[in-house]
């Protein structure tokens, strides 16, 4: 389940970037998006989950940090970068999510995985090294590069806190419809008042690749990770979403036709691949000991 959702989440990131690429701005995508993926998960609700007794009610304001923040902030970054640079730099959220998980719940955290965190950010920034030298001079790939990070730290926090939450009386679909309506809402309030006229391109918006992302991304793949994330640690969790940069980026090279451009780019992901491997080791490791 836990590699399925990955896989589904790459894909989907890369079905934004081209909606984004065909016209689409990103307040009308982001409706289309959670439109659509809030009606596959009231369907998905109905006919799993319709008899369930649970209490998901009571996490609704998790929707605010995500699909809400963390997504919204992503995609304004999307806009401005690559899907191959997005995708790279949101396999650091496996690394933050070991920090975040240490820091608030005490959890163990040993040398080894600080060492391949550090290794695979590393990585990351090493891919993404011409976008972050323009970042100085406030380059819009810089920029983008920059709202990606934000918004991958803004999904580890979510994954973090869902954690605890998802292995008590929850269920993963009620879970994340309640969410995503929340985040709905909260968008088309944000849209009225900031930018309204956004609302009127938002029927434009609709096609393939809005529809396809959103319930890809906000859909199936948040419905498979959650139930997955019940019978796994939170750290076995995050070490899955190691896999996100090969997946996206096979997809964003086949669908889109990107690349790396300069041979530092390839020794970064060289990296990012031998950090995550490290930490999956690692994590292995530690289970059988525990």
């Amino acid at each position: 389940m836990l590699v399925t959702s990955v896989l589904g989440w790459s894909l989907g990131t890369v079905f934004s970037k081209m909606a984004l690429l065909e016209g689409a701005s990103v307040l009308p995508l982001f409706v289309v998006q959670l439109v659509t993926s809030f009606i596959f998960v009231v369907l998905f609700v109905i006919v799993f989950e319709r008899n369930g007794q649970d209490h998901s009610k009571r996490y609704w304001w998790l929707g605010l940090l995500e699909p809400g923040l963390a997504y919204l902030v992503a995609t304004y970054g999307l806009a401005l970068t690559s899907a191959t640079n997005a995708v790279v730099i949101q396999s650091s959220e496996s690394f933050m999510i070991v920090l975040i998980v240490f820091m608030v719940f005490k959890s163990r955290i040993t040398i080894i995985q600080l060492g391949a965190g550090c290794v695979l950010f590393i990585g990351a920034l090493l891919v993404c090294v011409p976008d972050l030298s323009k970042l100085l001079h406030l380059d819009e790939y810089g920029k983008g590069d920059l709202l990606i990070l934000i918004g991958t730290f803004c999904a580890a926090l979510y994954v973090s806190l869902t954690s605890k939450i998802i292995k008590g009386n929850v269920m993963p679909g009620r879970y994340m419809m309640f969410q995503l309506g929340v985040a709905l809402v909260s968008l088309i309030l944000f849209v009225s008042i900031v930018d309204s006229p956004s609302l009127f391109q938002v029927i434009p918006a609709i096609n393939k690749w809005s529809i396809g992302s959103g319930v890809l991304t906000f859909g199936v793949s948040f419905i498979l990770y959650l139930y997955g994330m019940r019978y796994t640690s939170v750290a076995t969790s995050a070490f899955v979403l190691c896999l996100t940069p090969v997946f996206g980026i096979v997809f964003a090279f086949s669908i889109i036709g990107e690349k790396f451009q300069t041979l530092v780019a390839y020794a970064g992901f060289g990296l990012v691949l031998i950090g995550m491997l490290t930490m999956s080791y690692e994590e292995k490791r530690l289970e059988k000991i525990s």
